[in-house]
């Protein structure tokens, strides 16, 4: 498993560009926690005094992919959770996360391969995410 803790996703990014364009309208107070910005590819990094406060899958990207895409999504809570990737026939094919996971942001990447470590045909697969009374699903496209 390669879980990576990580900073806001996608829908917060509109937010991180408003403070470097203009962090003077925020202040960084006791209050009002605004922790330094950092570059993370595509995505910022940061923490506002405690993370999500909701439950969030976001789409894998790239999407579509030929060697690998990342899933990223937030918790709100200590949770025990899992996330796995399906074929059509909902059989699981990999398991990417199955255990306790902390309050945050987070990334995992899915290489292509099942479970056993084999390179999976190529096709649409369904990743999940099922945590407490969250459950939601994305489709992704493998591609040669």
């Amino acid at each position: 498993m390669n879980l990576q803790k990580t900073g806001l996703g996608l829908l917060a990014a509109a937010f991180c560009l408003i403070i470097m364009i203009n962090p003077a309208i925020f202040a960084q107070s006791e209050n009002d926690k605004v922790a330094a910005l950092e570059a993370d590819g595509d995505y910022f990094r940061q923490t506002l005094g405690g993370g999500p406060e909701d439950y969030n899958l976001e789409f894998n990207l790239p999407n579509p992919f030929t060697t690998n895409t990342t899933i990223r999504f937030a918790i709100p809570a200590k949770n025990n959770l899992a996330v796995k990737v399906y074929n059509n026939n909902w059989e699981v094919v990999r398991t990417l996360v199955n255990g306790e996971v902390d309050k945050g942001f987070y990334k995992v990447d899915w290489d292509g391969k099942n479970d056993q470590g084999q390179q999976v045909a190529h096709g649409i697969y369904y990743y999940r995410l099922k945590a407490d009374a969250y459950d939601q699903v994305g489709k992704m496209y493998f591609l040669d």
